[in-house]
């Protein structure tokens, strides 16, 4: 036990357990306990590296319930390491719950980086770009198109989590908003059936379906958007308003006016017809 509790938030492999880092494991080791997402997930991980620390589940439908006793435990003196199924925890992932309340408590959190299917994806996607957004999984039905509807006023280049049995109608969701959209669609990444597509976003839709493994792992999409808003429309000011202009930025009288209006293209008609009006708004100077 540590004279001062601490909070180990640990990335763990998304898939090939060789991506594991010397401090993920230290610190695995070391804890008094892990909080973990699932424990008959993470038991295999720790078997295999020859890990004996106690394990908690600690996941979405606990998370809120739990925190309190484990930032008790913690303020007793106690190490935990936080752990998700796969990745790092609070990208997606459970967590942030826990790692808030720790904060609050005065809590000495410590990072240990590691694994993330969204930073990788970006890594191996070639789009050009100092920024993206990450938008993780998005909601399903008829609601997937309202939420990508709202990254248009996003960064050019979105990174998306889908599920296996979704993907085709994440793309096809794409493809309708952002017609012009180049796709990196990672399947999953750095496991057995790891593939990657690349291209416009109704060619990857196309070697997808010819894929009789398309099913099979978790997705992580780069979706770079080459979305271009419509121009918008231009000023249209009425020729009473036109005529003011003329008058207060060039000083001239309002007959020089209607002279300059219909030199611009206005019919001499409308010109005259508006400097009546404007006359009239005037009260007759």
């Amino acid at each position: 036990m540590n004279p001062e509790g601490e909070l180990y938030v640990v990335a763990t492999p998304i898939g090939n357990l060789g991506d594991i880092s010397e401090r993920a494991l230290w610190a695995l080791r070391t804890a008094d306990f892990i909080a973990c997402e699932d424990t008959r997930t993470s038991v295999n991980l720790l078997r295999h590296f020859g890990i004996n620390t106690r394990l908690e589940a600690y996941h979405k439908f606990n998370e809120r319930e739990k925190a309190p006793g484990i930032i008790e435990r913690m303020k007793e003196g106690q190490s935990c390491a936080l752990i998700t199924d796969a990745g790092t925890p609070s990208v997606s992932d459970p967590g942030a719950v826990l790692v808030s309340q720790a904060a609050q408590a005065g809590i000495r959190i410590t990072g240990i980086p590691g694994p993330s299917a969204a930073a990788l994806a970006v890594s191996v996607c070639g789009f050009a770009g100092g920024s993206y957004g990450f938008y993780g999984f998005l909601p399903r039905g008829n609601s997937l198109n309202a939420a990508l509807e709202e990254t248009k006023n996003g960064p050019d280049i979105g990174v998306f989590y889908e599920s296996p049995h979704r993907a085709l109608d994440f793309l096809e969701a794409a493809a309708k908003i952002f017609p012009e959209a180049e796709v990196c669609c990672c399947n999953d990444l750095t496991k057995f059936y790891e593939t990657i597509y690349r291209g416009a976003v109704n060619d990857v839709i196309s070697a997808l379906r010819a894929n009789p493994s398309v099913h099979k792992g978790e997705y992580t999409i780069v979706v770079k958007k080459n979305y271009v808003p419509a121009p918008a429309a231009p000023e249209i000011i009425s020729n009473e308003a036109a005529l003011a202009d003329i008058m207060v930025k060039t000083g001239v009288s309002l007959k020089e006016a209607v002279a300059e209006l219909a030199a611009r293209g206005t019919p001499k008609k409308e010109a005259y017809a508006a400097s009546l009006k404007l006359k009239g708004l005037l009260g007759g100077r």
